[in-house]
């Protein structure tokens, strides 16, 4: 009733059962990406980890401060329907607001961001022009990108899922509308290398690294385009950055007494 089969038919079964085919094993790229597409989230990292310095170095705004600037928003919003026969004109200029009470975010600004490619959706405009909807996340979040025809273009190969890209544009904010940036130029985030100037203040005296400091202060701002480091013996730390050219250098080599 309860015949197995013959010795040779067992021998058999168990040679097909524990049978299997070795598999090479995943990069950590089709792994985080396999773990994406099935679960929606990533279980074992995040692809942005390993470049999260490089990241603060070459952009300056992130999903965090769109939740903030949103945050603020609604909150600006809420005041104004209270108030709003004493209010004229509001808003996109109301945004995030530091401590000092000066705003960290306007409309209009110009702001780098850097993040993968979850979806693009491409459309023509009345005037037969292509334009692209892309939706980026950092390590933090989610942001949408609008990029107009030009910025579609010269992006290329670089538009495509899962790519990881910087995204250099201007930041939209309306009362009625979610914060998005409308892209100037999108390129692989290995596209472009960061521009560092290091300052070796292993021999500088502390005059010299007070003046430095308040260098680095005074021309730190939203137009910053080099990131700044300090080099002390082998140790070398990253400092903030500054808007830098050919006058500033001058300033820098004058005021510190050094050549750049």
């Amino acid at each position: 009733m309860f015949d197995l089969g013959s010795e040779q038919e067992k021998e058999e079964m168990e040679k097909q059962k524990y049978q299997y085919e070795e598999c090479q094993e995943l990069s950590e790229k089709e792994r985080l990406s396999m773990e994406k597409e099935m679960l929606g989230i990533y279980i074992s990292g995040h692809p942005l980890e390993k470049l999260r310095e490089k990241i603060i170095h070459l952009t300056n705004i992130n999903t965090m401060d769109f939740a903030q600037i949103a945050g603020q928003m609604s909150e600006v919003g809420g005041q104004i329907s209270e108030t709003r026969g004493e209010i004229s004109e509001v808003g996109s200029q109301v945004t995030d607001v530091e401590r000092n009470g000066k705003p960290k975010f306007v409309d209009g600004q110009k702001v780098k961001l850097a993040g993968i490619i979850t979806s693009i959706k491409k459309k023509y405009t009345k005037n037969n022009k292509i334009m692209a909807f892309i939706t980026i996340e950092d390590l933090y979040g989610i942001a949408e990108v609008i990029a107009f025809e030009n910025a579609v273009i010269s992006a290329g190969n670089s538009l495509v899922e899962e790519n990881i890209v910087l995204v250099d544009g201007r930041l939209s904010i309306r009362e009625d509308s979610d914060v998005t940036i409308i892209a100037n130029d999108i390129k692989g985030f290995g596209d472009e290398q960061p521009r560092v100037i290091t300052f070796d203040i292993t021999e500088y005296s502390e005059e010299q690294k007070d003046k430095l400091r308040s260098a680095i202060k005074y021309f730190s701002g939203d137009k910053n385009n080099m990131n700044v480091q300090v080099k002390v013996g082998e140790d070398i730390k990253p400092c903030g950055a500054i808007y830098y050219n050919d006058e500033v250098k001058k300033i820098f080599e004058d005021f510190l007494f050094i050549k750049l």
